[in-house]
């Protein structure tokens, strides 16, 4: 069985912050960059980090930030599917290693760390594959104040709550890297931090 890649090298970490209501962890986000072009809408604040919604939930302003940068792209759209209302005929997008040519969606968060979203974690390919749709979701105001990341958004990212020191850890997208999360001996990493918890 060939070696398992350590993890620690491809880590960044930021803190955990008091997490809002109804939700166990978070982390502060202090702006969002679109292409490198920062979105003054986007507010510093906490965002809940979530292992059950399937896609991140942005307070309306972010969303509609996000959204609109995306619809400037020179791709032809096309009815939405819901619960997304951005949706492009996928077979003008290409794809990359990282998955479809769109701008990268950067969180700039505490302690100086960047997650970088590629587009294999902010579009979703629907309707067999022939459309493409910007996978955020607008909160709303069922839920006003509150960023919630999605496991969509996690996806193909090795991340870790280390409760020990009250941080969560990220790799980026791994097919950067070319590997996936089954490369990587998550057991000696969870041994070598008893409150770590790789997912």
């Amino acid at each position: 069985m060939p070696n398992k890649r350590p993890i620690s090298p491809l880590l960044q970490y930021t803190p955990l912050v008091s997490p809002p209501a109804r939700h166990s962890y978070a982390i502060r986000v202090n702006s969002v960059r679109v292409n490198g072009q920062r979105l003054p809408a986007v507010k510093p604040a906490a965002w809940a980090l979530s292992s059950t919604e399937p896609y991140t939930r942005l307070v309306t302003p972010a969303y509609v930030a996000i959204r609109d940068a995306f619809r400037n792209l020179t791709v032809p759209r096309v009815a939405p599917v819901a619960p997304f209302d951005t949706c492009f005929n996928a077979s003008g997008l290409g794809s990359t290693r990282v998955g479809p040519p769109v701008p990268p969606v950067e969180l700039q968060l505490e302690g100086n760390a960047t997650w970088t979203l590629f587009g294999a974690n902010t579009m979703v390919f629907l309707k067999d594959s022939t459309v493409a749709c910007l996978a955020f979701v607008d909160a709303g105001p069922s839920s006003p104040g509150l960023s919630v990341v999605g496991t969509f958004q996690q996806m193909h990212n090795l991340v870790r709550l280390d409760l020990e020191k009250q941080r969560f850890g990220f790799t980026g997208i791994l097919f950067f890297y070319q590997t996936t999360c089954s490369n990587f001996n998550t057991t000696l990493a969870a041994q070598n931090s008893a409150s770590g918890l790789i997912f």
